[in-house]
C-alpha cells in the first residue's frame, strides 16, 4: 500500500492556498522562518499559499508545523482507510487541480481566495461576460469539490484553525 505521506505530497492543497488563505497557529510555536507569519482575526499564524510549499510538495514537510501535521482531508482519510485507491485519490487531486489552475488563469490570483475577491471586485458588465461568467463557474466547482472531498475529515482536530477562502 502506498503512504498516505505520498498523497499528501502528490496534493499540497491545504498549502497551496486552495483550501485555506490562513493557518493559526497556538500562540508560542516556533514557526519555519520562511513561513509569511502574521495574524488574522488575533490569531497568529502564516499565510497561504506557503513558501515552504512547491510543485514537488512541502519543502520542511519533516517539521512542518502542528496545524499542518495534524490537518487530514475526506480524501486522505479514505485513502488511509482503504476505503477509495490511491488512484482513485489521485484523480480527485487531479479535477481539482485543473479547477483550481483554471481559476487562477482566469483570475490571475495567487491563492483561490484572491480569485474569490477578483470576482467579487468585477462590475456587473465584466461579470457577465464569458469569462467572468466562467470565473463563477469554476469557483463554485471548487467550493463544491472542497467541501465534498477536501475538507476536513472528521477525526481532524485542526479545522478551526485553518481560515477558509469561502
Amino acid at each position: 500500500m502506498t503512504d498516505p505521506a505520498a498523497l499528501c505530497l502528490a496534493c499540497n492543497f491545504c498549502c497551496d492556498g486552495t483550501l485555506f488563505d490562513f493557518a493559526e497557529v497556538p500562540e508560542g510555536e516556533s514557526l519555519h522562518p520562511a513561513l509569511r507569519q502574521g495574524a488574522k482575526g488575533g490569531k497568529p499564524g502564516f499565510h497561504q499559499p506557503c513558501p515552504c510549499s512547491d510543485t514537488t510538495g512541502c519543502l520542511i514537510y519533516a517539521s512542518r508545523p502542528g496545524v499542518c501535521r495534524d490537518f487530514r482531508c475526506v480524501t486522505l482519510d479514505a485513502f488511509a482507510q482503504s476505503r477509495i485507491t490511491f488512484s482513485h485519490a489521485l484523480q480527485r487531486v487531479e479535477g481539482l487541480r485543473r479547477l483550481a489552475n483554471e481559476a487562477r488563469a482566469l483570475a490571475g490570483g495567487e491563492s483561490i481566495a484572491d480569485c474569490a475577491r477578483a470576482l467579487q471586485g468585477l462590475s456587473a458588465e465584466q461579470a457577465a461576460t464569458p469569462e467572468g461568467r466562467r470565473l463563477a463557474l469554476v469557483l463554485a466547482a471548487i467550493q463544491r469539490t472542497t467541501s465534498l472531498h477536501f475538507g476536513a475529515a472528521a477525526a481532524d482536530t485542526s479545522p478551526a484553525r485553518h481560515t477558509t477562502q469561502r
